[in-house]
């Protein structure tokens, strides 16, 4: 089964004990996005996920929060019934040593406590300004060592492919992907989520999780008029029904009747959807960009003008898929897929 055709793990928003209810924060809702895209991660990480069925188990380890793995996976291979644990951890930022060694803790104690195999997939969320990220927690005295290595998911890479339409449970996250997002990036999450085939319940968790992402970045009126038109939606949302009240009643204080005020905030939000491809080309340059830094430097000039003509996303897509495979700017913008 691909992960197009997959049903999402789950379809309500997964409580958090270590957070209060209705406290949309960034941990909560980043955890609950990632437990809905966990087959879309597995796959992405270059797990052949065919004959795969899985069912969450309980994270808990201890009652201490910081031993509680975000997300557990019992993993079951239909071909030969064998049973695995995925244990899959989070991090904003590049993870310390005391994270990592509680990584390892945790899987240790994982193994223990189901009595199976354990894995761990680190998803790594932001790039910053770091070019290398750790997949491993060692410990040496002279020629004695003691080593523990990890699978790791650099989230922002992900990008291109979400962008076209690869993995759409994880859509909400392309935020995350840019140090500074454009406002356009947020009618490409609308325009994914909306296109699936998915129930109005999925639809309006995920636009709902696009929001509480959003505001992070935008202020609330830009992120009100991309998605005002999904405000039927998310009407049993209570954070996202009060961030709209909240917004209507801003609308009046400044003399603004309300149904002219969402009038115009329909205007706009049509306009940002004509908009939405050349959105989508500049954000995918950008991210050519930053992804090809590291290895081919920065680009000069004409390089960037070259780029600036480009209105194929496929290439731009293609390009970034291929960045192994040029020593330079004039090598990449060379080749062409066949």
């Amino acid at each position: 089964m691909s992960t197009d055709d997959r049903p999402l793990l789950s379809t309500e928003s997964e409580s958090d004990p270590v957070h209060e209810a209705g406290d949309v924060d960034l941990n909560a809702t980043i955890k609950t996005l990632l437990r809905d895209g966990f087959w879309s991660l597995l796959n992405a990480a270059g797990v052949d996920i065919t004959d795969l069925t899985g069912r969450f188990e309980d994270p808990t380890i201890t009652r201490v929060p910081e031993y509680r793995a975000d997300h557990v996976l019992m993993v079951t291979d239909s071909a030969d019934g064998k049973e695995t644990a995925v244990m899959l951890e989070y991090a904003v930022n590049v993870p310390d040593r005391k994270t990592r060694r509680r990584w390892m803790w945790k899987v240790a104690a994982l193994e223990e406590q189901l009595d199976c195999e354990v894995v761990l997939l680190a998803v790594y969320l932001k790039q910053g300004d770091r070019r290398t990220f750790p997949t491993e927690f060692m410990t040496r005295l002279g020629p004695l060592e003691t080593w523990f290595g990890f699978s790791a998911l650099r989230f922002w890479e992900l990008a291109p492919s979400i962008l076209a339409g690869k993995y759409p449970e994880l859509a909400p996250a392309l935020v995350l992907c840019f140090d500074e997002p454009r406002i356009e990036i947020l009618g490409a999450v609308r325009q994914i989520i909306l296109s699936q085939p998915w129930s109005n319940q999925i639809k309006s968790n995920m636009i709902a999780t696009s929001i509480a992402l959003a505001t992070r970045y935008f202020p609330r009126d830009d992120v009100h008029k991309v998605f005002l038109t999904e405000e039927d939606m998310l009407k049993d949302y209570p954070p996202v029904q009060e961030w709209l009240q909240a917004a209507f009643k801003e609308g009046e204080a400044r003399g603004e009747a309300r149904g002219e005020a969402r009038g115009e905030a329909r205007g706009e939000a049509r306009g940002l959807e004509r908009g939405l491809l050349l959105g989508k080309l500049e954000l995918m340059r950008d991210l050519l960009t930053a992804s090809a830094r590291p290895r081919l430097g920065a680009p000069e000039q004409r390089h960037l003008v070259e780029l600036s003509r480009i209105e194929d996303l496929a290439l731009l897509t293609w390009w970034s898929q291929q960045l192994e495979s040029a020593e330079s700017w004039d090598e990449l913008l060379a080749l062409r897929p066949g």
